[in-house]
């Protein structure tokens, strides 16, 4: 493993360079840590490493990439520390464990064959693609909460009925029996519908990261919005935990390949550190009328820009 040097320098344009990478790394891991979406804040790091740092597109890239680390690793602590322990439930405040194992899983499996598809189909056609899959999802995501409560209502509805055959019952051990027996089938039905719908999100995740090396996080938050019930700062906290192992490796791979400069990643790394904490304890205490308009915001953004790129 290869570590990158920094070109040599003046004293003013190190001091520029480190208040760069600070004023960077935090805005990046705010924005990681607000919207889910870890690798996203490089968009904000790599620029100013090129322009500001001097650092080389691959250089700047492969520290970004440490950084994401950082980011995934503070936001989740500060999703986790942001509620309720569950261990029965391995919820950790707002991580759901359980579905960013099934989501993770699903991650690298997409990964590895995503790899393989990069060199048979055009990337400006896959990169235009997920774009248009951002698009898509973005306004489905504002428009999640209007089902909800029709869901809801139904749901009340169906309660309601139930209380009243319920008093018809006879009270006793029988009925305590259907109650925890209900409960137990509650438990069991839920772990099948995370195990029916988290894995083939973290499937198409790992095909769009093993492609176009970015994106997973972008189709995992939006896609367990609207397929499962957590509420959305647990979306948020459960989808910077399920891209964690992948963010990892994918600072690995720029290590092992050079393009990670050591004194620029320290700064950066706190920094990103200290931003995605902020940023995972806004989201979790602004209201969703607030997050959620912003992450359809940033996801409808992110799409518009990959449709409208321009051939490399």
């Amino acid at each position: 493993m290869s570590i990158a040097k920094p070109a040599e320098t003046s004293v003013l344009e190190k001091v520029t360079a480190f208040g760069s990478l600070i004023g960077s790394g935090t805005a990046g891991g705010l924005l990681g840590g607000l919207v889910g979406l870890g690798a996203h804040g490089s968009s904000i790091m790599v620029p100013v490493m090129k322009s500001m740092a001097n650092y080389s597109h691959a250089v700047a890239t492969g520290t970004a990439s440490v950084a994401v680390v950082s980011t995934g690793i503070a936001g989740c602590i500060g999703f986790a520390s942001a509620g309720l322990v569950d261990p029965a439930k391995l919820a950790f405040g707002k991580v759901d464990v359980v579905t960013a194992g099934f989501v993770g899983v699903g991650a690298a499996i997409g990964a590895r064959y995503g790899s393989l598809i990069t060199g048979k189909v055009s990337p400006i056609l896959l990169r235009k693609s997920f774009g248009v899959v951002q698009i898509v999802l973005a306004p489905l995501v504002l428009a999640k909460p209007m089902y909800d409560s029709y869901v809801k209502a139904e749901k009340e509805k169906a309660e309601a009925e139930a209380a009243k055959v319920k008093k018809m019952a006879r009270r006793g051990s029988v009925v305590e029996w259907g109650g925890t027996y209900t409960n137990a089938y509650k438990q069991t039905e839920r772990f099948f519908d995370l195990l029916r719908t988290s894995p083939p999100i973290g499937l198409a995740a790992g095909a769009i990261f093993g492609t176009l090396g970015v994106g997973g996080g972008a189709i995992i938050a939006p896609c367990l919005g609207l397929l499962t019930d957590l509420d959305h700062a647990t979306v948020l906290g459960t989808t910077l935990a399920a891209m964690l192992p992948a963010s990892v490796m994918s600072a690995l791979a720029h290590a092992r390949a050079g393009y990670v400069c050591l004194p620029g990643a320290v700064p950066l790394v706190i920094a990103t550190a200290v931003g995605a904490y902020a940023g995972s304890q806004l989201a979790v205490e602004l209201p969703e009328e607030v997050t959620k308009p912003l992450f359809a915001a940033v996801i409808f953004g992110l799409g518009v820009r990959r449709f409208r790129s321009p051939p490399v």
